[in-house]
């Protein structure tokens, strides 16, 4: 169990983001890259990803700060050098969702890999977020990297800290945005 209190957000919640949080069936689905994965309680990098899409998709910042302990520190590729601290993360959510307006952000991840070891766990991927118009149309995309460092205090597991980056192209000194086939 993710270790977070019901409330009203709760209730208006897709079923992969209350099962990924513990509440109801122990077997649910992440939609990667096109496919399903079927979790169990096991998978924990999989059953944060679809809590974090979720939570996203229906601009939830309950639901995302949820995920996340008092003292994170993130490293985002967006804006800031660093945010310290849930007030912190929690204000860059409600700025981030406030500004899609009608649309939303659909989150999916490819090349999950992650370890757990006692309290700590440790899991990365490849994020690709596509803003949609509330007709359906894809608006546009982009992909980063993420890192997530996650502990388990008290029966709930927390992300700790989060790192997300994309490489820089040498030439124009962008960032790479848009995965080529490896």
């Amino acid at each position: 169990m993710m270790g977070v209190e019901t409330s009203s957000w709760q209730r208006r919640l897709p079923a992969a983001s209350a099962a990924a949080l513990g509440w109801g069936s122990p077997f649910y689905s992440l939609a990667v890259k096109g496919r399903f994965t079927r979790m169990d309680e096991s998978n924990l990098f999989l059953r944060v990803l679809a809590a974090y899409s979720d939570a996203v998709r229906v601009k939830d910042v309950d639901a995302f700060t949820a995920l996340y302990d008092q003292d994170i520190h993130v490293f985002d590729m967006w804006g800031t050098w660093s945010l310290r601290g849930l007030a912190a993360w929690r204000d860059m959510a409600a700025g981030w969702f406030s500004s899609l307006g009608d649309e939303c952000v659909v989150v999916t991840s490819d090349d999950e890999s992650s370890a757990v070891a006692g309290a700590l766990a440790i899991g990365h991927a490849v994020l690709t977020y596509t803003e949609i118009a509330p007709d359906g149309t894809k608006l546009r995309s982009l992909s980063n990297r993420v890192t997530m460092a996650l502990r388990k205090t008290g029966g709930s597991w927390k992300i700790i800290h989060e790192h997300t980056s994309a490489p820089i192209d040498h030439q124009s000194q962008q960032a790479i945005l848009h995965r080529s086939d490896d």
